[in-house]
C-alpha cells in the first residue's frame, strides 16, 4: 500500500492528501482504534503508528501514552508529544513534570470527562508554554475552567465539545490565544455572544459549533476570521440570511449546514462562496430551485442533499461541476427518468441513492459513470437481476446493497 502523507484529518471527516508541503508544527489528528491523537509533524516523510500497551508510536518512536484509569508509570518519556489521561479526578503532579520535562516542542494533552476540582487546572501555569493542543471533551466543570488556558499562547486546538457546562463567558478567555487553528464547540449552550469572542483570532482554520444555539448573528463576526477554511454549523438555528457575511472567506473549502433552517433562497448567499469543495445541506427544505444557486461552485468536489425534496430537475443544474465527486441523495426524490442527468457528471466516484425509488428500469442510465468506485442502492426496488446487470457495466465500482 502507497504511504500518504497527511494534511488534516478532522474530527468526524477525512481529508488524506499527497501534499508535499507539510511543515514542522502541522496539526494531524488522527484516528488510532477507538481513540483520536493529534502528534505535531516533525518532518518524517513516511507516517505509521502503532498502539501497544496504551503507547503510540511513529517509526519506531515512542510518541505519546495514554493513561486509561491507571497510574503513571516512572518511565522516561522525555520524547513524548502525546498525553491521554481521560476520566480522571485529578490532574497527577507526575503528569505535569513528564509534559514540563519532555523534549517536545508542543504537546498534546487530553483530559476528556475530567471529574476533578477546578484548582486542578491551576497547574497547567507550570506547562502553559508546552501545550500546544488540549481536548476537554464532555468538561463537566463550568468555564471558568478556561480562565488555566488563557496564558497558553501556544495553543493551536481546543476541543470542549459535548461541554454543557461551558457558556459564553467562559470563551473570553479564549480572545487572546491568537494561534489557535481548530476549535471544537459542538453541542454546547455557546450562543451567539461567545461567537463574539472569536472574532480577533485571526489564525482559526477550523471552527465546529454543531448542535449549538446559535444563529445568524453569528455568522457576522465569523465572517472577520479570514483563515477560516471549515466551518461546521449542523443542527444550528441558522435560517441562511447570515452566510451572506461569508462572501470574502476566501480560504473557506468546507461548509456544513445539514439540519438548520435554511432554504432555497438561502442558497443565494453561496452562489459567488467559489472556494467551496465540500457542501453539506442534508435535511434541510431544499427543493430543485435552490440548486440553481450551486451552479457556479465549480470547485464543488462533494454535495451532500441527503433528505432534501430534490430530484432530478435540480440535478440539471449541477452539470457543470466537473469536479463533483461525491454526490449524496439519500432519501431524496429520485426516480428511474431522473438518473439520466446523472450521466452529465461524468467525474462521480462516490453516488449515494439509498431510500429512492429506482428500479431496474433506470439503471441503464448509471452504465456511462464509468468513474465510480462506490455506489449505494440500499433501500431501493433494484432487484437481484439489476444489481448483477449494473455490476457487469460497473466492473470496478462497489455496489452496496441490501439484496
Amino acid at each position: 500500500m502507497e504511504e500518504k502523507k497527511v494534511d488534516v484529518i478532522l474530527d468526524g471527516y477525512i481529508h488524506i492528501d499527497t501534499l508535499s508541503n507539510i511543515k514542522k508544527g502541522d496539526i494531524l489528528i488522527l484516528y488510532l482504534i477507538s481513540d483520536r491523537i493529534i502528534y505535531f509533524y516533525q518532518g518524517e516523510d513516511v507516517l505509521s503508528f502503532l498502539n501497544k500497551r496504551n503507547k503510540i508510536f511513529l517509526n519506531n518512536k515512542l510518541i505519546g501514552i495514554y493513561f486509561p484509569k491507571k497510574k503513571l508509570a516512572d518511565d522516561d518519556y522525555s520524547n513524548l508529544s502525546i498525553f491521554i489521561f481521560d476520566n480522571a479526578s485529578n490532574i497527577p503532579e507526575k503528569l505535569i513534570e513528564k509534559i514540563k520535562n519532555t523534549n517536545a516542542e508542543l504537546v498534546y494533552l487530553s483530559l476528556e470527562k475530567f471529574k476533578g476540582n477546578i484548582r486542578e487546572f491551576k497547574k497547567f501555569k507550570e506547562i502553559e508554554s508546552k501545550i500546544g493542543a488540549i481536548s476537554l471533551r464532555y468538561l463537566g466543570l463550568s468555564g471558568v475552567t478556561l480562565e488555566y488556558l488563557s496564558n497558553c499562547s501556544n495553543l493551536r486546538f481546543i476541543d470542549l465539545s459535548y461541554s454543557k457546562n461551558v457558556s459564553n463567558i467562559g470563551l473570553k478567555y479564549l480572545k487572546e490565544l491568537f494561534n489557535l487553528e481548530i476549535l471544537y464547540l459542538d453541542d454546547s449552550y455557546i450562543t451567539d455572544l461567545g461567537i463574539r469572542h472569536l472574532v480577533n483570532l485571526s489564525k482559526l482554520k477550523t471552527l465546529s459549533i454543531s448542535g449549538t444555539p446559535i444563529t445568524d448573528e453569528s455568522l457576522s463576526y465569523i465572517g472577520n476570521l479570514p483563515n477560516i477554511q471549515r466551518l461546521n454549523m449542523a443542527r444550528t438555528r441558522l435560517s441562511g440570511e447570515g452566510l451572506k457575511h461569508l462572501k470574502n472567506l476566501e480560504n473557506l473549502v468546507e461548509i456544513n449546514l445539514g439540519g438548520t433552517f435554511i432554504n432555497n433562497s438561502s442558497l443565494y448567499f453561496l452562489n459567488n462562496m467559489y472556494s467551496i469543495e465540500i457542501l453539506f445541506l442534508d435535511a434541510n427544505d431544499i427543493t430543485d430551485e435552490g440548486l440553481f444557486y450551486l451552479k457556479e461552485l465549480t470547485n464543488l468536489k462533494e454535495l451532500y442533499l441527503n433528505e432534501t425534496d430534490v430530484s432530478g430537475d435540480g440535478i440539471i443544474y449541477l452539470k457543470n461541476l466537473k469536479n463533483l465527486e461525491n454526490l449524496q441523495l439519500e432519501g431524496c426524490n429520485i426516480s428511474d427518468d431522473d438518473l439520466k442527468y446523472l450521466n452529465l457528471l461524468e467525474n462521480l466516484k462516490y453516488l449515494n441513492l439509498t431510500l429512492t425509488d429506482i428500479t431496474d428500469a433506470g439503471l441503464k442510465y448509471l452504465t456511462e459513470l464509468k468513474n465510480l468506485q462506490i455506489l449505494n442502492i440500499e433501500g431501493t426496488k433494484i432487484t437481484g437481476k439489476g444489481l448483477d446487470y449494473l455490476q457487469n457495466y460497473l466492473p470496478e465500482c462497489v455496489i452496496l446493497s441490501d439484496i
